[in-house]
């Protein structure tokens, strides 16, 4: 069960933080109080629970590495996927 919980963390964790950086741009492209930020509790509840369970063997070595990457590099690729996909539909639009 240990290593099932292992795989899932290495999947959970980046698609989480990308899901963070899409909504953290998403409120912040809105406007003020139509987005609803509930969803960031569970996604953060996803990270943190995620990121405990990486500690113990981690996947990268050195471990400050691992969460650049996993929580760091995901939440951008996350905010940035909105911003492409706004800039292509105002293209589309155009």
């Amino acid at each position: 069960m240990e290593d099932f919980l292992f795989w899932i963390s290495i999947w959970a964790l980046p698609l989480a933080s990308a899901s963070i950086g899409f909504m953290a741009h998403l409120m912040a492209t809105v406007d003020e109080g139509q987005i609803s930020p509930q969803p960031l509790v569970p996604l953060s509840i996803v990270v943190f629970m995620a990121s405990i369970n990486l500690v113990s063997k981690p996947v990268i070595e050195p471990l400050w590495l691992q969460y650049v990457l996993l929580i760091g590099v995901a939440a951008g690729v996350g905010y940035l996927a909105l911003f492409l996909l706004e800039y292509l539909v105002r293209r589309q639009r155009r």
